[in-house]
């Protein structure tokens, strides 16, 4: 009896700690990036004009990731038309289910891509998410870092890599930041991936994502001294960009954005001539016999150009060629 007491007090704590330590091995960041950084890109010509940069948080829907593909389509099909040369995601899914968003998304698109796991992982509970940048151009030096204070369970990481273009070298960079109600509570991770993204050798830089701070944060103001907030540039009123409030991608109606957390930032601040920035995927689309939401978030789109004699050749295009892009369908709410 004696023994079985033992056995017991010595199970008991034992089963405890295999309790606390089995979620952090079930989610945990990745150790290395999944990445095509040349090679995976389309050979179609690129449409002339400025660069034309995306951000987007896709979403990841975890547990149920209600209608994922259709509205991995909804992405596929705006970002089509934009025919965008950068783009930046986050809460980029993995599941045995609907498969490897990025993969699905460079595959259709013809981009090179990188990405690294920030949350779950699929191996052990067919989940994971992370963030990802899609290129036109071949990319170098790509790495990443798990960002400072971390939630329980919920990690934040930094993806940096440099883009090769015809006219020179693009320092690229993107995060999902924590989410804390204080005015300016993830600043030591804003300030972390500032840092890792000027480490990379290159010249201009591209910051973006979704950094869960509005505009008239303090650290988000302070930020804007070195970085073009590029859609303000455009619009001294930008509209907001987050989020639906019931996550009910198939209710919810027009107007229900209530905050901007998602940006498109340019460095150095006076290096840059933006040329237009607006919401893409800004309200729900026609699905079925109702509508659908390809996010929570609405994207952000930019065209923008670095100053210099050697991205000259990115001017804007005469109207007439501009207007030549495919147009989508017309949705409510966009």
């Amino acid at each position: 009896m004696l023994t079985l007491v033992r056995g017991v007090l010595v199970l008991v704590p034992t089963l405890a700690v295999a309790g606390f330590l089995a979620p952090g091995l079930a989610s945990r960041v990745g150790d290395d990036v999944v990445a095509c950084l040349a090679g995976c890109a389309s050979e179609t010509p690129r449409r002339p004009g400025p660069l034309r940069i995306v951000t987007l948080n896709m979403f990841h829907g975890w547990p149920g990731f209600t209608y994922q593909d259709a509205r991995v389509d909804l992405i596929v099909r705006e970002l089509e038309a934009r025919d965008p040369d950068i783009v930046f995601l986050q809460e980029v899914p993995r599941t045995r289910r609907h498969g490897f968003a990025v993969e699905a998304l460079a595959r259709r698109l013809g981009r090179n891509h990188v990405y690294v796991r920030a949350n779950g992982n699929h191996d052990i509970i067919g989940f994971e998410e992370g963030v990802a940048i899609l290129s036109r151009f071949p990319l170098r030096d790509a790495g990443f870092m798990e960002l400072p204070e971390p939630g329980i369970f919920d990690h934040r990481v930094a993806l940096a890599a440099v883009a090769e273009t015809p006219w020179g070298a693009l320092r690229l960079g993107t995060a999902h930041l924590r989410y804390v109600p204080s005015g300016e509570g993830n600043r030591a991770q804003l300030e972390a991936l500032l840092g890792f993204v000027k480490d990379r050798p290159g010249g201009p830089a591209i910051l973006a994502g979704d950094f869960n701070a509005r505009d008239g944060a303090p650290h988000m103001r302070a930020l804007t001294e070195e970085w073009l907030d590029a859609q303000r540039a455009a619009d001294p009123a930008p509209p907001p960009t987050c989020c639906l409030r019931s996550r009910r991608l198939s209710e919810e109606r027009p107007g229900t954005l209530f905050a901007r957390v998602d940006y498109v930032f340019l460095g150095p601040r006076d290096g840059w001539e933006v040329t237009s920035a607006r919401q893409i995927l800004a309200g729900p689309f026609p699905h079925g016999s109702g509508v659908l939401w390809a996010s929570n978030h609405a994207g952000v789109y930019v065209e923008a150009r670095p100053g210099g004699a050697e991205w000259s050749a990115l001017a804007p295009v005469v109207p007439e060629t501009a207007s030549a892009s495919p147009a989508l369908p017309a949705a409510p709410g966009r």
